[in-house]
């Protein structure tokens, strides 16, 4: 376990390095995200859009976001199969690895993840009221966050894939 946590965080330069699109779509899909909360007054305090109060406009661009996130994952699974020798992966081999529900698998998606998911929320809640330069120093900060925390959930995902039943490949990232 404690080896699988250390591989997922030390993936995370080398897929900025490696497979820099796996870090900049969620990065740009969250400022742009925060551009629209900027605009609607989610971060100021008063009249604006309330923090978690929705809208079509933020969840248009929250959806818009999810994609990115989502694509973030699938580029560095298939960078960190192409360092290993995983030519492709069927969706089987998808849905083998990921419907798994022992307590070490669920650990992996879940630990790696606290840290970045706490310094997002916080970025966001201290965010609220903040003048202009703070709060784009803030909103910049939590869209890096974003981009690191979309890179160590791909790179758990891979973990998973690779404890998957009747997988070829080794461990060894």
């Amino acid at each position: 376990m404690i080896a699988a946590l250390q591989r997922i965080h030390g993936h995370i330069g080398l897929i900025v390095i490696g497979a820099p699109l796996a870090f900049i779509l969620p990065f740009s899909g969250e400022a742009i995200q925060h551009f629209a909360e900027v605009r609607l007054g989610m971060f100021t305090t008063g009249d604006g859009l309330q923090a978690g109060q929705e809208n079509s406009i933020r969840l248009m661009f929250g959806a818009a976001k999810v994609g990115t996130f989502l694509l973030s994952i699938i580029l560095t699974v298939r960078f960190l199969d192409e360092r290993i020798g995983v030519s492709s992966r069927s969706l089987t081999t998808w849905a083998r690895g990921l419907n798994r529900y022992d307590l070490s698998s669920i650990a992996i998606l879940i630990i790696p993840a606290t840290v970045p998911m706490a310094i997002h929320y916080w970025l966001n809640y201290f965010a609220v009221g903040k003048n202009d330069t703070t709060l784009f120093i803030m909103l910049t900060a939590d869209s890096f966050v974003v981009a690191v925390f979309a890179i160590i959930v791909g790179s758990s995902v891979h973990e998973l894939l690779l404890r998957a039943p009747n997988h070829a490949s080794s461990r060894s990232t």
